[in-house]
């Protein structure tokens, strides 16, 4: 099966190519440590134990709200 690239990251493969080979191979690992990160969390996200403890929190937090008990804040970075 052959995947396509995008322009962009065609860009960043020939970018990428005319730098030494430490330096190619810093930034790989850096890639690829990223994509395992990434990995990590969708796997962590997904797991039965994280729903759970989402779900509870978005109900602590339905709860605290019919309460009473939260406190809304002006976000509007606008203004600042």
């Amino acid at each position: 099966m052959t995947q396509q690239r995008s322009q962009l990251l065609e860009q960043a493969i020939a970018e990428l190519s005319s730098l030494p080979l430490e330096e190619q191979d810093r930034f790989a690992a850096e890639i690829l440590a990223e994509l395992a990160g990434e990995a990590e969390w969708d796997r962590l996200f997904a797991s039965d134990a994280s729903q759970s403890w989402l779900a509870a929190q978005a109900q602590k937090v339905r709860k605290d709200e019919k309460e009473g008990k939260l406190i809304a804040l002006d976000c509007d970075l606008d203004k600042a």
